[in-house]
């Protein structure tokens, strides 16, 4: 089992999620129900690479997006069925039951126009030979209809209401021990919680951005502005772990001005990289700085994620996190 890359797709699943609201304005939840918006995306997406094909090399973006929406996809038969990811021949695929699939490719021939299966249909072709799989490995079990005890064959049915009985017989013997000895078992309320219990502001603030982020090393709050500090996380390749960063920065951002916390925001996060001298260590690749005006007159629903270190009042970037 890989978990570390089980890890990965599950990241780059709740990244789709949030480019489907975003970009979209479609909500994806796991759900079956929303196999139809991720039909409409993954075609907005052909129409787009499409329309630009003649006069642009697409390939890398359709690379990009297949693998998105792909692992959206794949998550969403993996919550359902189970399975792992792996990584075969340089392709990622999923495994469910032994049998492989591969949800990344399917949508990249998608995009390319090379399939007319919709989203709605490979998932159900999916749980159909699934379901075969596991109906060939179970085994049947059934319980004889006579049971032999000392040479003779009893009905098995005369011994389960025998056995029942007895269970039922000597659970009435402990009650009435207990009550004999004066032991009665009592039931002990369930603690609930006091409806004067809430959140201080900064643990709603950590509670927010531990909400967000996989990996937070610290939050603090001096004078007014919130200081986060925390892990890149790894992403397939560079361009998508880049993505990644920018879109933590923005859901950060964006949840606490929801929250009413656009008192000023510093996100200092880290990547393991490797110095000019071979040494590989964890390195501050991003330092931004968003004071309390910039965060309240940003209207983050028509922020495009690559131009979110342009709208920091300070930014320094490592250029591998630049576009």
């Amino acid at each position: 089992m890989n978990m570390t890359l089980n890890r990965k797709m599950s990241s780059l699943a709740e990244k789709a999620i949030f480019l489907a609201l975003r970009q979209y304005d479609l909500r994806l939840d796991y759900s079956l129900s929303n196999l139809e918006s991720l039909e409409r995306i993954i075609a907005k997406e052909s129409e787009r690479f499409s329309s630009r094909m003649k006069f642009e090399n697409n390939e890398k973006e359709i690379d990009v997006s297949s693998r998105i929406w792909g692992v959206y996809l794949g998550e969403l038969l993996r919550l359902k069925h189970g399975g792992d990811w792996q990584v075969r021949n340089e392709k990622v695929v999923i495994n469910i039951s032994g049998t492989t699939f591969s949800p990344i490719q399917y949508v990249k021939n998608k995009l390319l126009g090379e399939t007319t299966l919709s989203v709605p249909e490979y998932f159900r072709k999916t749980y159909r030979s699934v379901s075969r799989k596991e109906k060939k490995g179970k085994r049947k079990h059934f319980i004889p209809r006579y049971i032999e005890v000392l040479g003779i064959k009893i009905p098995s049915w005369i011994l389960i209401a025998i056995g029942v009985f007895a269970l039922v017989f000597m659970c009435g013997t402990i009650e009435r021990g207990l009550r004999i000895v004066g032991l009665r078992p009592t039931l002990v309320p369930k603690a609930t919680a006091s409806p004067t219990d809430t959140f201080t502001p900064n643990e709603e603030i950590s509670s927010i951005i531990h909400g967000r982020l996989q990996q937070v090393y610290s939050v603090s709050r001096d004078d007014g502005v919130i200081e986060v500090y925390w892990k890149i996380e790894d992403n397939i390749n560079k361009k998508l772990t880049r993505s990644g960063a920018r879109l933590d920065v923005m859901h950060v951002a964006e949840s606490l001005c929801e929250a009413g916390y656009c008192t000023g925001l510093r996100m200092v996060g880290t990547f393991l990289m490797v110095d000019k001298y071979g040494n590989e260590d964890e390195f501050t690749v991003i330092n931004v700085y968003f004071s309390s005006s910039t965060l309240q007159r940003t209207n983050w629903k028509n922020i495009v994620p690559s131009n979110i270190f342009y709208i920091a009042d300070e930014a320094e970037v490592h250029p591998d996190f630049l576009e």
